[in-house]
């Protein structure tokens, strides 16, 4: 539910949100208890020794564990390799222009506090801006990815799709390159921010301190592990999903 004040709680567009929230909370539950269907009346299994007949039950939180513990395994995997490459990471967080966004927010209380309508709001309603959304931020992440690959020597990295409390995506990406090539990154994620009007975007130098610049104040230093970082955000959509 939106951290919201009661006048936006009364907008068709609220509404329409939480009719959005419903549905998809629907649709999880119904995905989750086919699954655990198909298992029960589907697949068989039978120890080939003693006949015994094993008893399949999905259990989700079981599949959740197994499933953010291979995709930590293979983080840390591309961590290693990037150590070995002498590879430093950098952050990158890609946000929809303000036309896509449903709702204004502001900060307030450490919490986002979603205070009115956007009246920029380009569509006719949330799940097309969604949908439409996901679309251009994948356009706009192809041609980041291209132009920064066909420019560095190496190039590893790790994509993450999050959703805001609105749903609207966004995407986090963390790459890792050679250290004298980061200015590479920087200017095709200036080029980009601009040819796009994208808004809110962060560039982050993660752990390399001396990279620091005071004059942007979207680019930020001190994280301490890339790896822990990006794991942050593909657990909280997890939970969130």
């Amino acid at each position: 539910m939106l951290y919201s004040n009661k006048k936006l709680q009364k907008t068709p567009r609220y509404e329409e949100y939480q009719t959005l929230q419903d549905k998809y909370y629907k649709l999880s539950l119904t995905k989750e208890q086919g699954q655990q269907s198909f298992l029960k009346y589907n697949i068989i299994l039978r120890n080939q020794s003693t006949k015994e007949i094993l008893d399949i039950n999905y259990n989700f939180d079981k599949y959740y564990k197994k499933y953010t513990k291979s995709i930590e395994q293979k983080i840390y995997t591309i961590e290693a390799i990037s150590k070995e490459k002498n590879l430093v990471p950098v952050f990158i967080t890609l946000t929809l222009p303000t036309q896509y966004q449903p709702f204004k927010s502001i900060k307030y209380k450490d919490k986002r506090l979603y205070t009115d309508l956007n009246y920029e709001f380009e569509f006719s309603n949330i799940e097309e801006s969604i949908k439409q959304g996901y679309d251009y931020l994948s356009h706009i992440y192809r041609t980041f990815y291209k132009r920064v690959k066909n420019n560095v020597s190496d190039l590893l990295y790790v994509k993450v799709v999050e959703a805001h409390k609105t749903f609207i995506p966004h995407f986090h990406i963390l790459f890792y390159v050679k250290k004298e090539e980061i200015k590479i990154i920087r200017k095709n994620f200036d080029k980009i921010t601009y040819e796009f009007n994208l808004s809110q975007t962060d560039l982050e130098l993660v752990n390399i301190n001396e990279l620091h610049e005071k004059k942007n104040s979207n680019i930020k230093t001190g994280v301490n592990r890339a790896s822990k970082y990006i794991m942050k955000y593909i657990t909280k959509s997890l939970n969130n999903g």
